[in-house]
């Protein structure tokens, strides 16, 4: 059996407490990113920060699971189809032109955030495709070796799965212990 961690209740709630702060901050960062892009948010249109007003949760639903889908805000959700819009009506143009400069700028102020340079950022739709570009990138073969854990999430270990099946890379996963608290 797994370590077992004393954690008081007290500090067990405050950590779900921050824990639950994080997705909030983690989506306000997105948003100052979106909107140092000019990509229209709740800062850029004048409100003070983003609320439960701004997503679609059906009236009484608390939900908890951001690690794996979570919810766009409606303001996110707006300027998202308005970019589709536009790329719709006229895709070369507009891909190559005034979508471009904006991914270049949102960029640009992720390098910033992060004090690296642009070029050390890509942009993609989630962190799954991310983890799987990197992952379908490198010139792993037969024999290569990636280490990963028992926790990983099956969306960030579909492209090493692939890699051993199609190359014959060797997957180590390592057992981690969960983390258990005490009621007390």
């Amino acid at each position: 059996m797994g370590a077992k961690t004393s954690l008081p209740r007290r500090n067990f709630l405050s950590l779900l407490g921050a824990g639950g702060a994080v997705p909030i901050a983690a989506r306000t960062s997105s948003l100052l990113i979106a909107g140092a892009a000019g990509f229209g948010n709740a800062q850029a249109q004048g409100a003070s920060k983003p609320s439960v007003a701004d997503f679609l949760f059906d009236p009484g639903l608390a939900y908890l699971n951001t690690g794996a889908l979570g919810p766009t805000p409606q303001p996110v959700l707006d300027r998202v189809f308005s970019v589709s819009r536009a790329l719709e009506s006229n895709p070369s143009d507009e891909a190559y032109g005034p979508l471009k400069e904006q991914m270049e700028t949102v960029r640009a102020s992720a390098a910033r955030f992060l004090h690296c340079d642009p070029d050390e950022i890509v942009l993609t739709g989630s962190t799954t495709d991310g983890m799987n570009a990197i992952a379908t990138g490198l010139s792993l073969g037969s024999g290569d070796r990636v280490l990963t854990s028992d926790q990983e999430h099956m969306g960030g270990r579909s492209g090493w799965n692939h890699l051993a099946r199609k190359h014959g890379v060797i997957i180590d996963q390592v057992a981690l212990p969960p983390l258990m608290f005490d009621a007390d």
